[in-house]
């Protein structure tokens, strides 16, 4: 290989011209380094760097690649020259002269240049990606929080073996952080007769689509045993093979004095159900933004060189939307166990109510555009006499929000919705109407209780959490008005 320090060809062959146009075009990077200086790069790994090609080539690598990452970078690259085995692909950073680092991988393969041993590598850069993954593991780190957290106890097991628990669980069976995965759960069971006996009953419910529940006698890991109220739910109830999630409450205080814990356990039960159906409804509702994640990243990796441009927006756009789809859903996760707790925050203070309901109409109404079908019409109907109220901005938001998106979800095209805001004695009063399906009379008296869905709700996507969230936001907020605010 030869060429000299600007303008020299990485491949010497007949058709070098034809190279040569081939590499000062593509997409991807594409240098040489030899005695740890650039000597050759094509446009595209100038851009990167944020230089000139006079400014590049030349470089040592120490003054491209970032502080943190060079360490490694030289050792791959002596070894490569020393004719030793060297990883030939990795993901690093380029420092840029304004400060800002990119992230690129590389495919590295040895060469000659000018007859001396050298380096050619392929660059790309990946820094889009890297952000994406980033806001990714920080979603599942929320997730992990959460379910850390809470007071019951957690498991996914896979063939009655157990895949993740949380600290919950260990601490009610005795165990260290860490013990119980990769257990059988006979640990937790008297005998192989009281294992097999669970499961002959658990299993074939699991199998059919229902949850399971009941009470278990289960062993510690000091030999002592504890009453647990356990509930299973199938992530798959037509392939157990691919698990079951597990929630266990401690119950022994209930079986030793049950008239006395009569009242607490109850609620407790009720607490055991929520959690339940919530690891059911996440597990299912993260599963397809992180398939939608994961198969763009897939597809980015393997064919991103030949992708169109648009073709790659569509599927960076795809990763964003699923990482704001789950960070969303995190969000609404949080908002309800604020609520449920009594920790949900109260912020009132006088505001442009009337801009502020203007404000929500009109963002529901941009959201119907954007679904491109026909929707009902929103009106706003205002019957207060002056503009400012004292409320929480955040509060009345959410709650308007949730009712408009619900009364045009179940209103028929054409149909007409109606937001009326007025004043009942102390009290502000928000009232929608819609033309839409309507709840049964039976239904009514269940109509706060969470995740509760009316019966005539068929196919129409919803997890039964607004009304019940939304009751408690209502509460605080009359209580406010109540108190001359």
């Amino acid at each position: 290989m030869a060429g000299d320090r600007s303008t020299g060809t990485p491949v010497t062959t007949t058709s070098g011209q034809v190279h040569r146009t081939l590499i000062e075009h593509a997409n991807d990077g594409i240098a040489v380094v030899q005695d740890a200086r650039f000597v050759f790069a094509n446009p595209s790994i100038v851009a990167m760097s944020g230089r000139t090609a006079e400014e590049f080539v030349g470089l040592h690598i120490a003054e491209v690649f970032h502080p943190e990452d060079l360490p490694a970078a030289v050792a791959r690259y002596e070894a490569r020259v020393r004719g030793e085995p060297a990883e030939d692909r990795y993901e690093m950073r380029i420092r840029r002269p304004d400060g800002e680092s990119r992230w690129v991988g590389i495919s590295v393969v040895a060469t000659l240049w000018g007859g001396r041993p050298a380096s050619l590598g392929v660059v790309t850069d990946i820094t889009a990606r890297k952000l994406l993954e980033a806001r990714l593991e920080r979603a599942l780190a929320e997730r992990e929080t959460i379910l850390q957290s809470t007071l019951i106890g957690i498991s996914l097991a896979v063939d009655r073996e157990h895949r993740w628990v949380n600290r919950k669980l260990e601490e009610l069976l005795g165990w260290e952080p860490g013990e119980l995965v990769g257990q059988s759960s006979r640990v937790e069971f008297e005998d192989d007769t009281a294992w097999r006996a669970f499961g002959d009953v658990a299993y074939p419910q699991l199998a059919a689509g229902q949850h399971y529940r009941g009470e278990v006698r289960l062993r510690r890991k000091d030999g002592s045993f504890a009453w647990l109220e356990v509930c299973g739910t199938a992530v798959d109830p037509p392939d157990l093979s691919r698990g079951t999630i597990w929630t266990y409450l401690d119950i022994s205080q209930r079986h030793a004095a049950e008239e006395a814990t009569l009242a607490a356990l109850e609620q407790q039960r009720q607490l055991n159900e929520l959690l339940a159906r919530f690891v059911a409804m996440t597990s299912h509702e993260f599963r397809t933004p992180l398939a939608a994640i994961y198969s763009s990243a897939q597809m980015l990796r393997r064919y991103g060189s030949r992708l169109q441009e648009s073709e790659k927006e569509e599927l960076y756009a795809s990763i964003e939307a699923g990482v704001k789809r789950m960070t969303t859903m995190l969000d609404n996760v949080l908002e309800f166990g604020r609520a449920q707790t009594g920790r949900l925050e109260f912020a009132p203070r006088t505001l442009d109510l009337l801009g502020l309901c203007e404000d929500i109409v009109a963002e529901q109404r941009r959201a119907q555009q954007a679904t491109g079908t026909q929707q009902p019409a929103i009106e706003l109907d205002w019957r207060l006499p002056g503009r400012t109220a004292r409320v929480d901005e955040n509060l009345v938001r959410r709650i308007l929000g949730n009712l408009l998106s619900n009364a045009v979800k179940y209103s028929p095209a054409g149909g007409r919705v109606r937001l009326e805001v007025s004043r009942s004695e102390a009290s502000l009063r928000f009232e929608v109407e819609d033309e839409g399906i309507g709840i049964p009379a039976e239904d009514l008296p269940q109509l706060f209780r969470t995740f509760y869905r009316a019966r005539n709700m068929g196919a129409v996507a919803g997890r039964g959490l607004g009304l019940a969230r939304r009751c408690t936001m209502q509460t605080a907020m009359q209580t406010e008005l109540a108190r001359g605010t």
